[in-house]
């Protein structure tokens, strides 16, 4: 398996890292790890992986440390879920160790911009809970 890293630096002087996975001999992109490394911090976070067959990014979201009580939303990376080169089809959140998977023109169509600048955040698109939660894995 081959690996490429790109990096991409947002406004606000945070950086994305993506390191993509390539078969060895189909020379087909095969995941990513994407990380996030905010202005402020000196430590990278992971944001998710992505599969590009799939079309899918898998995020983990805790709701002590993710849920955004005053609009009652989850917060998804703007550039990110808007990289051409990813194409997002669908995300799959796992919020408190339950899965929901939702095609990611949800987020585009009912997600609200916002951004924290003076905490160092990035620019990030919230999606109400009450959307997303209709959308619950059944695992069996």
């Amino acid at each position: 398996m081959k690996e490429q890293l790109f990096c991409q630096d947002d406004k606000g002087g945070n950086r994305l890292f993506m390191r993509v996975f390539i078969d060895d001999e189909t020379n087909e992109k095969v995941s990513a790890n994407i990380h996030l490394k905010l202005k402020g911090e000196d430590k990278t976070r992971l944001i998710g992986n992505y599969y590009f067959h799939e079309k899918t990014i898998y995020l983990k979201r805790s709701s002590e440390k993710h849920y955004y009580r005053a609009t009652n939303s989850y917060g998804f990376n703007y550039l990110v879920i808007n990289d051409p080169y990813l194409d997002i089809k669908w995300i799959v959140a796992e919020i408190d160790g339950i899965k929901y998977k939702f095609p990611k023109s949800m987020v585009d169509e009912y997600g609200t911009y916002l951004q924290f600048k003076q905490q160092g955040f990035e620019l990030q698109r919230f999606l109400k809970f009450g959307l997303i939660k209709n959308y619950k894995v059944d695992e069996k």
